[in-house]
């Protein structure tokens, strides 16, 4: 189990909410090679502020073309990140260099796109929900 903690500078002391916790959704992907459909799960571990860390844990689970004899992507990143002043949280990861913005919608949700450009471009698109704490 990942250690979680949380400090907020007094900065944004009232206007920051916490998005410690497990986070879960089902992605729809775009790219040159058609359409694809996973689950994908981020754990966000650390939040100092504004400052986030987390991990993310994906597995495509459709992939039209894909032949039956060749296993599905999967993956895990480290994920480091930062909430603007305009809420939008913007995150990078270990293994690309892809763009991911997430907006809280609720307390319990967050609208999530992810693109990247160049010869392997994509897009992504989905709703995470937090997971319960019980």
């Amino acid at each position: 189990m990942t250690e979680r903690t949380s400090t907020t500078p007094s900065k944004h002391s009232t206007t920051l909410p916490s998005l410690l916790g497990l986070w879960t959704g089902t992605f729809n992907m775009l790219s040159p090679h058609g359409t694809a459909s996973g689950a994908t799960e981020y754990e966000f571990t650390e939040q100092t502020g504004n400052l986030l860390k987390a991990e993310n844990r994906w597995r495509v689970e459709a992939m039209p073309g894909q032949k039956s004899n060749e296993p599905l992507p999967q993956g895990v990143n480290a994920i480091l990140g930062a909430i603007a002043e305009d809420g939008v949280i913007h995150l990078v990861s270990n293994n690309d260099t892809a763009v991911r913005r997430m907006r809280l919608t609720s307390e319990n949700t967050i609208d999530f796109v992810e693109f990247a450009g160049g010869e392997q471009q994509w897009v992504v698109s989905v709703k995470l929900s937090r997971a319960s704490s019980d």
